[in-house]
């Protein structure tokens, strides 16, 4: 989960930088990130961790923007975060596991 944490937190870096520069600053008030589940499907290493990945995407999305500086912290908040989850059957196990946390 520690480097999975990391790469969201890299990701959510990036889009802060995006919206201090100034093509970033120009776009709306409330921006959107979307976000796609790291490290699933294909790209799964580990095909038995594949049943938790709900779990551990969540885990890992909550530490990255815990470890976030504060000023990043703001921005992240006041910016409309979307997860896409592309396969039907895996909605229902994302939904089931944020609203679990």
């Amino acid at each position: 989960v520690h480097e999975l944490s990391r790469t969201y937190l890299n990701i959510f870096d990036e889009y802060c930088k995006f919206l201090e520069s100034p093509v970033g600053s120009t776009r709306a008030p409330e921006p959107t990130l979307r976000l796609l589940p790291v490290s699933t499907g294909i790209f799964l290493q580990n095909k038995k961790l594949d049943k938790h990945m709900a779990e551990i995407t969540w885990s890992a999305i909550s530490l990255a923007f815990a470890m976030l500086p504060s000023a990043q912290h703001s921005q992240i908040q006041a910016a409309q975060v979307e997860v896409c989850i592309f396969k039907e059957a895996e909605q229902k196990l994302y939904q089931a596991a944020l609203s679990a946390k």
